[in-house]
């Protein structure tokens, strides 16, 4: 999903996260007008925020909507830094 893009690169620059903690972070998803899904592990202000602001907001306790991905960095040292979703199978090993 292209939305969860966005929420990795922001995560990134904005709030300065590491991939792991990128991927970790609870996501949302748009479906139209004044319409979005929540992950259930947000914060309860989250959705209680947007509600309070006239949206209709439902809390999904399923994965599946939100997306996954890896996240793999090289540093400027040559050293690699990753992160895999735990909202799927894989993992991020280190050698």
């Amino acid at each position: 999903l292209a939305q969860g893009h966005v929420q990795m690169i922001v995560n990134t620059v904005d709030y300065g996260l590491n991939p792991q903690a990128s991927l970790d972070a609870p996501r949302w998803s748009w479906w139209g007008e004044r319409y979005a899904k929540v992950e259930v592990h947000a914060d309860a202000a989250i959705p209680a925020g947007l509600l309070a602001q006239g949206h209709e907001i439902e809390v999904d306790a399923e994965p599946e909507g939100f997306g996954c991905g890896q996240i793999i960095w090289r540093l400027p040292n040559g050293a690699y830094v990753a992160g895999s979703d735990g909202r799927t199978d894989g993992c991020a090993l280190g050698w």
